[in-house]
């Protein structure tokens, strides 16, 4: 649905997860924090406009992921490896409008800060 906001959303080792997604129709603006300390771009947020002329999107298993609908969509989303309570992190970013849908799992995540130090020492060479 419009304005909804998920992510961001990561599984670090030994559960992590490649995710591939496609837009069938709509549109979204995706999230993406590389969280692999050995990148020059660690803890950067990138983002990016994604609709169904876009190709199929691959978030590597060391980036964490959200995105945010700009309006009614359907998109497909593949995880590429097994879901993991124990191993996942869920990042809140707070410069999101408070318009914005989310959920409560969303909402009670840590700080990028602390995603980043908890993933400092992450070796993520035998996921890539």
């Amino acid at each position: 649905k419009k304005n909804v906001f998920r992510g961001m959303h990561i599984q670090i080792p030994p559960n992590p997860q490649k995710k591939y997604i496609k837009v069938i129709d709509g549109r979204i603006k995706d999230y993406v924090i590389p969280l692999d300390s050995k990148r020059i771009d660690f803890g950067k947020i990138y983002s990016f406009d994604i609709d169904q002329e876009s190709d199929v999107f691959e978030i590597p298993c060391y980036c964490a992921h959200g995105f945010h609908a700009l309006e009614d969509t359907n998109f497909m989303y593949i995880c590429v490896g097994n879901y993991s309570d124990a191993h996942e992190l869920s990042i809140v970013l707070p410069d999101f409008s408070d318009d914005l849908h989310r959920s409560k799992k969303d909402l009670s995540g840590i700080s990028l800060s602390h995603s980043l130090e908890i993933c400092k020492d992450i070796n993520w060479d035998e996921f890539i």
